[in-house]
């Protein structure tokens, strides 16, 4: 099984704004505001997203005993091409530092949020047939290792045109780009979320969840 997922853009400001520590009682509030609601306008027009998966049968070995041990495996990738991150790096390379740093925390809010649109998609089609996935394991992320983008992008490489590219160093480009997988099985609980900050060691991580 394999398809193209078709993603929202849903930003959430209130998230965007805590993740660079703006609050409304500080001085810089309204020269932010007023940038996001210049570069949220029209962002659509910025954004070149390609997010899919495809569902194999498990004959990989990840190292990771949650998805090794599952039936099938689920390859996703989510990026949001080129524009906007051209956008980005052009404001840095002007020294625009305060709308370069927002406008990449926005960009890494749309990511995020079409991988947790495509999650809730996955997990209802694979619930149909009678599977549930583990949690995501994307290579990088805690203990799972950058070398494995390589398989990854191969097996999703034989069913889609994928609009990105890995570097020698395992890297995405573009840079917005996101590669992951879980497991699936009929055997497995039902999990409410795809992934658990309290399993994770990146206590600084911008992105944790609140309370972990």
């Amino acid at each position: 099984m394999k398809e193209v997922f078709k993603p929202t853009i849903k930003l959430d400001k209130k998230k965007i704004y805590t993740r660079i520590r703006v609050r409304e009682d500080s001085p810089i509030y309204d020269t932010i505001d007023e940038l996001y609601e210049k570069y949220v306008e029209n962002i659509e027009d910025r954004i070149e997203f390609q997010v899919i998966y495809s569902v194999k049968p498990n004959e990989f070995n990840f190292d990771i005993s949650d998805v090794d041990n599952c039936e099938k495996v689920v390859f996703c990738y989510a990026t949001i091409g080129n524009p906007l991150n051209d956008d980005i790096v052009k404001l840095f390379d002007d020294k625009n530092y305060l709308e370069g740093y927002l406008l990449n925390e926005v960009a890494n809010d749309i990511v995020m949020e079409a991988t947790n649109q495509l999650y809730s998609y996955l997990k209802k089609r694979m619930k149909e047939m009678g599977y549930f996935l583990t949690k995501r394991y994307s290579p990088g992320e805690c203990t799972f290792e950058m070398e494995y983008q390589k398989p990854i992008m191969e097996e999703l490489e034989k069913d889609f045109d994928v609009n990105g590219e890995l570097t020698e160093s395992f890297m995405i480009n573009p840079e917005k780009s996101t590669l992951y997988i879980y497991g699936a099985d009929k055997n497995i609980p039902e999990l409410e979320v795809d992934f658990d900050c309290s399993t994770c060691q990146s206590h600084n991580c911008p992105f944790r969840r609140e309370g972990i």
